[in-house]
């Protein structure tokens, strides 16, 4: 921020990036007492770099998602409509931070399950479950009232990023609830089968934005998302054919849930209002009413697990 005020452009941010990074290599060997020395071992070494690169690769291949706004909304909607999708982008990373966190999570406790396949299948289960209502909720809950505050904090000028945002929103949702299908495929060692739906996904993103676009203009960029969520079947059956076919039952109340939420709120302010009336839907079921009171018990509790 001090560089920004003080001119710095674009550099600022760059060297912000830089700094947190820098910080958080320090503080993390600060916080884990970790001394690293040299040693080498020929094979413990292959492993992870074999593991490692095709790791690697499956993330690279994601990260071409992030091309598709510069690249292909920029060249047909110009600079304007980059900032509206850069914006809505945003705000669903920040409201969707739980995505992530459950993610690093779930390799780590997913791993304890071992090569047990009716365990990991169970675990994807209830996992889809939390990751539609630790997602979901909070960017349905943004939907509601983003009529009525966004334009006070943004201005009318942004409110075409507020058009877009339920398509964007959508996207992360359906990526939180497939999270847990590549966390196993990764624990199983099957990284490049996660990779070739990496490639899957990305080839139906940049192909649907290049030919909706330049058509819809900012729009297009919205409905190339739903063109790439056809993409998770090639997630559901490589998962399938490893471990099982998982439960999409329960998931599936809270997503089709919020989904509708989306759909009613981009209706505009006069209809918004129903948001949370429609949120109220899945506490009809017994189990959803007790798996809500169990996630709050786990949230609230001051006791390790």
């Amino acid at each position: 921020m001090p560089l920004a005020l003080r001119g710095a452009g674009a550099w600022a941010p760059v060297v912000g990036s830089l700094a947190q990074q820098v910080s958080l290599c320090l503080l993390s060997f600060w916080t884990a007492q970790l001394r690293p020395g040299w040693h080498w071992e020929y094979n413990l070494i292959r492993r992870m770099l074999g593991y490692g690169l095709s790791y690697s690769s499956s993330i690279w291949v994601w990260q071409l998602r992030n091309l598709v706004n510069p690249l292909i909304v920029g060249r047909f909607a110009g600079a304007e409509a980059v900032g509206f999708v850069a914006l809505a982008i945003r705000i669903a990373t920040l409201l969707s931070f739980a995505k992530a966190v459950t993610w690093r999570v779930a390799l780590a406790a997913l791993a304890k399950l071992g090569g047990d396949r009716e365990r990991l299948c169970r675990g994807i289960t209830e996992g889809m479950r939390l990751q539609a209502v630790a997602v979901g909720l909070p960017l349905a809950g943004f939907a509601t009232v983003a009529p009525f505050v966004f334009p006070l904090f943004f201005g009318q000028r942004w409110m075409p990023a507020l058009g877009i945002f339920p398509f964007i929103a959508l996207s992360y949702l359906a990526n939180s609830v497939f999270n847990l299908h590549a966390s196993v495929l990764y624990l199983l060692q099957k990284n490049w089968e996660v990779t070739w739906f990496n490639c899957a996904h990305v080839a139906l993103f940049a192909s649907g934005a290049a030919l909706l676009v330049p058509r819809l203009g900012l729009m297009g960029y919205g409905w190339a998302e739903i063109v790439a969520l056809p993409s998770y079947l090639l997630l559901h059956v490589l998962v399938t054919r490893e471990v099982g076919s998982p439960s999409y039952t329960t998931a599936l109340i809270w997503f089709a849930t919020i989904v509708i939420v989306f759909v009613v709120c981009s209706l505009g302010a006069s209809v918004a209002y129903l948001g949370p009336l429609i949120l109220l839907v899945p506490t009809m079921f017994f189990e959803e009413r007790a798996s809500l009171i169990g996630y709050a018990q786990l949230l609230l509790s001051r006791r390790s697990v």
